[in-house]
């Protein structure tokens, strides 16, 4: 059985009542009337579903409801039905077939009996997740810490919830979610993990593939043509000419071995390298030059050739490829096909700015965007939310989450994903960040406010939760400023953190943690632990801009602490010192400011 931080939080505990008062009772004082039923033939998905819904009333109640695959008549007492099937048919007459276009869900009762039911198998499972949620005021907040408020007796009167999400394909691309499938489904994330069990996945297959399929270690040697030519001489690590009539056989071919070898992704990605240089030969150029001169003109080109090639053979499956670098910009006279999928990427972006501030570094994305939304039959955007050069540095931009996500939403983008600290977990703060994105690609017009008070309060305890978000406030505050622009690559050296940032931000987690020793109770040191995993930020901060003041403060020691018992193993993307261990010595030798 999982392991589980099992707290007592009254306004999560809402509806929970020492004995039952309304017309139907789930459970009274470790007893139960009500079976969990599934149909015999129900899916993988809708069975994990069924044994969610018993585990977690077990968790809150103590009672544990049987499972039984059996829609007969004549069954005695209330019934949990998981999954469209013919019980729901029969009872509710005004529901129509699911069609699987969406994980719209919906959960509903009728005389006593409680039917949950989705669009897909993942719907199903997101109904029960939301009655979890909704009704017995269960949590996750990251893969370890879930709350499950204990109650002796819960009855209700009438139910009936629906949802739908706002954007389809919905990937937060942070460590903790991808590595533990079953911690994205509960928040309802569809594109991590392609996982029957989970419901499966609107998955995207692989990157930056064209380097990989026009591979130079197999080709360059004897086919130099195959590859960019950049101030007149062929280039080995490079994307490839994309006017050679072999690369787009080659391509095609591997693209088809690709979708044959992994059948259960929807999107197989025929990509730019990263950073690689790209093609200037003449015919290359002549392309270009009917498409305006536009680099994205002569990749749309390319791709739909592939994209042609394939349709008919795989009718249910995309072609993705990147708006990225020098293709983000919008092409001129081309269109991509109806089975083609843009990738849009800002990574030039800035982090601190929302899109509807007037903000320098944003507007040329702003641009390229709308010009997309209005060639592309889909769009998909591959988002940033992390420094890829310090994972651990405190940022703010939690408060250009919802802006960014409605301009997708806007733009009519089929999926989002947010790429955070995807090698290692970084600090609680990315956690939240995590939880208010998940919100937020259901819901663009959600309260981020109420999610980030309700991770909070949560996470780090009633006590210490509103000074943590006096603390973001203080961040938000301080460090946001409207001549200052920060990209991914965030440096301890940056004009916005100041000396003086450091100390007042401290000051914030002695607070936090004394508030929880004075309230007490059995999880003291499990809170101050969380506290002490977000407060890891301000360490890392302090301890690369003055090495010997935080080994004398004990922000050394908390690190390495935290570190440990987090595990958190890598502190930046790339680089030659990569590894937790590498900073710590970082630190260690310092004296002065580190210069990185």
């Amino acid at each position: 059985m999982r392991k589980l931080q099992i707290l007592l939080f009254a306004i999560l505990a809402i509806g929970c009542q020492v004995q039952c008062t309304d017309s139907h009772c789930l459970f009274d004082t470790g007893k139960s009337r009500y079976t969990i039923v599934i149909d015999p033939q129900a899916s993988e998905c809708v069975q994990y579903a069924a044994e969610e819904l018993r585990d977690w009333i077990q968790e809150v109640s103590g009672v544990t409801l049987p499972i039984e695959n059996n829609l007969k008549a004549g069954h005695k007492g209330q019934r949990l039905v998981v999954g469209f099937n013919d019980l729901t048919c029969q009872k509710l007459t005004d529901v129509t077939v699911p069609d699987g276009n969406n994980d719209s869900f919906t959960y509903r009762s009728l005389g006593g009996d409680v039917f949950f039911w989705g669009d897909t198998d993942r719907g199903t499972l997101y109904a029960v997740y939301s009655f979890l949620e909704r009704e017995l005021g269960c949590r996750w907040y990251n893969s370890r810490v879930s709350i499950a408020p204990k109650c002796d007796a819960w009855s209700f009167g009438e139910l009936s919830h629906s949802e739908s999400p706002v954007i389809r394909m919905r990937n937060i691309f942070y460590y903790d979610v991808f590595t533990h499938p079953e911690f994205p489904a509960r928040l309802k994330s569809n594109g991590e993990i392609n996982d029957p069990k989970y419901g499966g996945a609107l998955c995207y297959w692989s990157g930056h593939t064209l380097p990989m399929f026009i591979n130079a270690d197999k080709y360059f040697a004897e086919h130099p043509e195959y590859f960019a030519e950049v101030n007149g001489k062929r280039i080995a690590n490079s994307t490839p000419c994309l006017s050679n009539p072999d690369v787009l056989r080659i391509t095609i071919e591997e693209t088809r071995k690709a979708i044959q070898a992994y059948p259960n992704f929807t999107i197989y990605s025929v990509s730019q390298g990263d950073g690689c240089p790209y093609c200037k030969c003449k015919t290359c150029e002549a392309l270009k030059a009917q498409y305006e001169g536009t680099e994205s003109g002569l990749l749309i080109w390319f791709i739909n050739q592939v994209a042609d090639a394939l349709k008919d053979e795989f009718p249910d499956k995309f072609i993705g490829t990147f708006a990225y670098q020098h293709t983000r910009p919008a092409p001129k006279n081309i269109k991509p096909r109806e089975n083609v999928v843009i990738r849009l990427c800002p990574i030039e972006e800035c982090q601190l700015h929302q899109y509807d501030a007037c903000c320098e570094k944003n507007q040329a994305f702003l641009k390229d965007l709308e010009d997309w939304a209005q060639v592309a039959p889909h769009l998909y955007i591959w988002d940033y939310v992390t420094t890829f050069s310090n994972y651990l540095l405190p940022s703010p931009n939690i408060w250009t989450f919802q802006d960014r996500i409605r301009r997708f939403r806007d733009a009519h983008a089929i999926g989002v994903m947010t790429q955070g600290s995807y090698q290692s977990v970084s600090s609680a703060f990315e956690d939240m960040k995590a939880y208010v994105l998940v919100k937020l690609l259901w819901n663009p017009d959600c309260d981020i406010e109420e999610v980030i008070r309700d991770f909070t309060d949560g996470f780090f305890g009633k006590a210490a939760g509103p000074i943590i978000r006096e603390y973001i406030a203080y961040e938000k505050k301080n460090l946001i400023r409207e001549d200052n622009h920060e990209d991914l690559y965030l440096s301890h050296e940056a004009d916005m953190y100041t000396d003086d940032f450091i100390p007042g931000a401290k000051e914030f987690f002695v607070r936090a943690k004394q508030a929880i020793r004075e309230a007490g109770g059995e999880d003291v040191e499990e809170l101050i632990a969380r506290v002490e995993y977000a407060e890891v930020s301000i360490c890392c901060l302090e301890l690369l801009r003055d090495p010997s003041q935080g080994k004398a403060d004990g922000s050394f020691e908390l690190l390495k602490r935290v570190a440990k018992r987090e595990g958190i193993t890598i502190w930046q993307e790339f680089g030659n010192k990569v590894r937790i261990e590498d900073l710590i010595k970082l630190i260690e030798e310092g004296t002065q400011r580190i210069n990185l």
